[in-house]
């Protein structure tokens, strides 16, 4: 008898949004970094930074199989949960369509500092946010330092 490995993963079998998360991470030496993470209208989501070392991730994508325009049919809100804020993209815990993408970005400018947080990006299938179909976990992690 054996026995197969089963992901925790949630989908379903005709595909769907899918819970996950998302790693914004890098460290920069000498000069600044960005770190931004993108809801992606086509179900995908993008982890990236602007830095000399990155290592960001995300797992998996947010809807399965990606779709075009599937973010049409869906939408999207941000918590804070701990941390940093993002300096630029959204308003924290507001619903947003996901008609295009929706970004967040956290900045670090002055060497020696870094910035760090824990976001909630939690999927609905309503404008008004009350039926959640997945929760993915964002967490950041981004650092300058002199050389």
């Amino acid at each position: 008898m054996s026995f197969a490995a089963r992901s925790n993963r949630s989908v379903a079998s005709s595909g769907g949004p899918v819970n996950g998360s998302a790693n914004v991470s890098g460290d920069s030496y000498g000069f600044g970094i960005t770190g931004t993470y993108t809801a992606v209208t086509n179900g995908t989501q993008t982890a990236a930074t602007v830095g000399s070392l990155e290592y960001s991730s995300c797992d998996p994508n947010w809807y399965s199989p990606t779709t075009t325009a599937i973010g049409n049919s869906y939408w999207v809100k941000f918590t804070l949960n701990s941390g940093s804020a993002w300096d630029s993209g959204l308003v924290n815990n507001t619903v947003y369509a996901l008609t295009s993408n929706r970004a967040l970005t956290w900045t670090v400018s002055t060497l020696n500092t870094s910035k760090s947080a824990n976001v909630s990006v939690r999927f609905y299938s309503d404008a008004g946010g009350t039926t959640l179909v997945a929760t993915h976990t964002l967490t950041v992690s981004i650092s300058a330092f002199s050389i």
